[in-house]
């Protein structure tokens, strides 16, 4: 849908300045929708790929994307806040539409009313709920056809790990009702870009929660930063001193859903599914946004119709490949150039359990002075014995 997009010279060099130019991508993140898992690099990312596929619902046609990604580059250049940012780019996507319709005095009433009910028809009518999904199922799905919860998984496993975490009181950390079968649609690009990177997210959780990691951690997951998952993992089990027999289980099964979900190949990728499949229920209708319109600006106006209304939109039965668009789109490694420094080398992860406390390993020097304690400490029994 937005592929042939990426394909642009113009374009490939905003997402080199989005991946390594500060001026770009180091903004506030105010109320962004779950930028804690995120680095500030796939923040500014996946805001530009949300516009990506709002001008290609909302325009489609090409004549207007060069004016489109200019505005865009000067908005990311200048402001210095995300949720500013976004509401430029619903200000120049009503500008375009205004052109497209001939509305030149846009803040006359039949006018604005024009506007928003071509982005209303295009977006909401005609428009898409989201899914993300772990880049390793695509091409299944382009195939079969999407199946809630039926591809290859180890939720046995999972279930096993479930019930173990139960006896040290740490469930909720992998909260998932694996008998289900919904899973969760969203209006939001944006979201399902996030749900792409950090999926499955009761993996995530187990990786990378809150109440045991430093907050730098939190979106290691999502850029497929192993070596540091697979520490969290282990201070975890430290932390809550799991059973040798239960922390080789949990390693062990680290590694392999790891390897499942090809984690260092993985990429963001969304499953787009027309709204009127789900019987169109949308809880926006466009009288409300008329209503609204009359004390706001336009661009304010559009951004409700933008805004997130409908995050929990269950499916549970099987959508034909013929009503599935699936969006492929690169990683930020794809245009990182990362210092040497901070690519993570390949090595072999030793699954093992160190002798390890709550903080981490031991220290040797401790261990090496309690051994010379204990030595000095026999050898004065020993002299004493012999009266010496």
């Amino acid at each position: 849908m937005i592929e042939h997009l990426l394909l642009r010279v113009d374009v490939c060099k905003l997402l080199e300045e989005i991946a390594n130019n500060s001026r770009y991508y180091q903004k506030k993140t105010d109320d962004m929708i779950d930028y804690q898992y995120l680095t500030e690099r796939q923040d500014a990312l996946f805001l530009f790929y949300d516009a990506l596929i709002k001008y290609q619902i909302v325009i489609e046609e090409d004549s207007y994307f060069e004016e489109y990604l200019e505005q865009i580059e000067k908005l990311l250049k200048k402001i210095d806040n995300f949720s500013d940012i976004s509401l430029g780019i619903h200000r120049i996507l009503g500008n375009i539409v205004a052109q497209k319709l001939g509305c030149k005095n846009k803040t006359d009433e039949i006018n604005k009313q024009k506007i928003l009910q071509y982005i209303y028809n295009r977006y909401i009518i005609h428009g898409y709920y989201f899914h993300g999904i772990a880049s390793v199922y695509q091409e299944d799905i382009a195939e079969n056809g999407f199946i809630p919860e039926q591809y290859i998984n180890l939720y046995p496993d999972f279930i096993k790990a479930q019930k173990m975490m139960d006896k040290y009181g740490v469930s909720s950390v992998l909260e998932k009702d694996f008998s289900s079968h919904c899973v969760f649609f969203t209006d939001s690009f944006f979201k399902s870009l996030s749900y792409s990177v950090n999926a499955p997210f009761y993996f995530m959780n187990l990786l990378c929660n809150p109440e045991i990691i430093k907050k730098k951690d939190f979106s290691q997951y999502s850029l497929g930063n192993k070596k540091t998952c697979f520490k969290n993992l282990k201070r975890f089990l430290a932390k809550y001193e799991f059973s040798y027999e239960d922390r080789s289980f949990l390693l062990d099964l680290f590694q392999k859903e790891w390897a499942l979900l090809n984690k260092k190949e993985a990429h963001p990728c969304v499953v787009l599914v027309k709204r009127s499949h789900f019987l169109n229920n949308s809880s926006l209708n466009f009288s409300t946004i008329m209503e609204q319109s009359l004390t706001l600006p336009l661009e304010e106006s559009i951004a409700k119709i933008f805004h997130s209304q409908d995050d929990n939109i269950c499916c549970s039965s099987k959508i034909s490949k013929e009503e599935i668009t699936i969006v492929s789109l690169p990683s930020l490694r794809a245009f990182w150039k990362q210092e040497e420094t901070e690519i993570e080398e390949e090595e072999n992860f030793d699954c093992s359990f160190e002798l390890q406390n709550a903080y981490g390993k031991i220290s040797l020097f401790i261990l090496f002075g309690l051994f010379f304690i204990t030595l000095g400490v026999l050898v004065t029994v020993i002299l004493l014995v012999r009266g010496i």
